[in-house]
């Protein structure tokens, strides 16, 4: 994340340099790891070349990014998340959820120079495909460097997560699937919880919620139809006219969008749901419902647990993947998504002082 520090000459001299050692060094240790994208504004530059004691690698790096001053001071007005470190014991505010301010004693007491962590309902499946696609999306950014760390919580244990990493001071975005069947369906009780928790404990980060029932949407069905991957799912013919009678469609409204990929459908379990509304069953009858069939009929089986790991094992799916991320067609569903979370976890691009 873009992290800032620009005190004024004026702010300075109310400090020692011994006093500014500690925020100085952490700060320049930050950017030497490529935790966070640091600047210096050209004051605390020259301060802390000239007044504040610093090892080797800290004062290189220093006079690298003084040097580099009109490259890294012009960030804060293009990075759409930030953070301002200043001078004193402010606690930390934001007004949008956007730009924070902290003072520097708060800032060393917790975990914000740490590498940001990116909170997840299951890192093991997950994490590689959140990877990917971050990586993938990358390449058409602005700034194409980031870092981070993945965290796992699945149910509750990820609530429990969020409110123990919110309150370290540390960088944290939680990336929850929505599971919904529909786009009138509602969201799952976990991210209401998980609301609250960014509601009442102020924290640098996010928590965003997937545009699709789970993270296996992202992926377009024409790409998993194209390939030979999934033999043993029998409904490929199903799907094809299913998707066909549903006509040109934004993706917000698609039935891919919502399909359980990993489990399948039933239509009988569906209208038996007690927590399924006569909306979101209206929306699922009039998209699974072939000609000469009930919905209550339909069954569809699914691809089963491991669907996002075998489809990224194939070359072919990752290059039809990497054309498709840049359509506007997908981009328009699923592009902000991933970047409410990769603002938060861009970093130095590179390690080199001179």
């Amino acid at each position: 994340m873009l992290i800032s520090f620009s005190p004024n000459n004026i702010a300075l001299r109310n400090y020692t340099g011994e006093e500014l050692e500690e925020i100085f060094s952490e700060l320049l240790r930050s950017s030497l790891r490529r935790h966070h994208l640091v600047s210096f504004g050209a004051d605390a530059c020259e301060w802390g070349l000239q007044k504040v004691a610093l090892n080797g690698h800290a004062r290189a790096r220093l006079e690298y990014l003084y040097e580099h001053l009109s490259q890294y001071g012009g960030l804060a007005s293009t990075m759409e998340v930030s953070v301002e470190i200043v001078l004193g014991n402010n606690p930390i505010t934001t007004g949008d959820g956007r730009r924070f301010v902290i003072g520097h004693n708060a800032a060393l007491s917790g975990q914000l120079l740490r590498k940001p962590y990116l909170l997840l309902e299951n890192a093991h499946n997950d994490g590689q495909v959140y990877t990917h696609f971050l990586n993938e999306i990358l390449k058409f950014q602005g700034w194409k460097h980031i870092n981070f760390e993945i965290g796992n919580g699945g149910g509750d244990v990820i609530v429990q997560q969020l409110h123990i990493h919110s309150g370290t001071g540390r960088v944290v975005v939680c990336a929850v699937d929505s599971d919904k069947y529909a786009p009138c369906d509602r969201v799952k009780s976990t991210v209401k919880r998980l609301r609250t928790i960014q509601q009442q404990n102020l924290f640098v980060g996010n928590v965003v919620v997937a545009p699709c029932r789970e993270i296996e949407n992202f992926l377009p069905f024409e790409i998993i139809d194209n390939v030979d991957l999934f033999p043993d799912f029998e409904h490929f013919h199903l799907m094809r006219d299913l998707l066909s009678q549903q006509g040109d469609c934004p993706l917000e409204d698609c039935l891919w969008t919502y399909f359980d990929i990993k489990k399948g459908l039933s239509g009988a379990r569906v209208v038996n749901h007690p927590e399924k509304s006569a909306a979101v069953i209206a929306w699922m009858e009039q998209k699974y419902t072939p000609p000469n069939m009930s919905f209550q009929e339909v069954r569809i089986s699914g691809f089963g647990d491991g669907f996002m790991s075998t489809a990224l094992s194939s070359g072919l799916v990752k290059s039809a993947l990497h054309q498709s991320i840049r359509t506007p067609v997908w981009q328009e569903q699923f592009l902000e998504f991933f970047e409410e979370i990769y603002r938060f976890l861009v970093c130095e691009a590179r390690l080199s002082t001179t």
